[in-house]
């Protein structure tokens, strides 16, 4: 499984490929798709219109999530799937500050 990793202030365009069973590029069947992240409060996924593709953003703490898409086909078989890991690091300091302390007697 692939890692995307991404800053708390980055998103990132998704897109679905689909390979056939001896992993060579295929047209990805026409079905239902569904998006979700296994935790919206680090990573949001925003579908496009057609579903095949999202965009990932990190909403929240820093830490891991994982996106999965599944696309249902033929109701007799199973939803072909697939997930993503998704790492939400620190993005670099962009402010200072300069906080006091508490005044003390000489």
């Amino acid at each position: 499984m692939a890692t995307l990793s991404i800053t708390d202030v980055q998103h990132c365009a998704l897109t679905l490929v689909a390979d056939d069973g001896a992993g060579n590029p295929t047209t990805l069947p026409a079905g239902t798709v569904t998006w979700a992240s296994s935790n919206t409060s680090i990573v949001a996924v925003t579908p496009a219109a057609d579903g095949m593709s999202a965009d990932v953003a990190a909403v929240g703490p820093l830490g891991t999530a994982q996106v999965s898409v599944s696309v249902a086909v033929d109701p007799a078989q199973p939803p072909l799937t697939g997930t993503l890991d998704v790492a939400v690091g620190a993005s670099a300091a962009a402010t200072i500050q300069i906080v006091p302390g508490t005044p003390v007697a000489k």
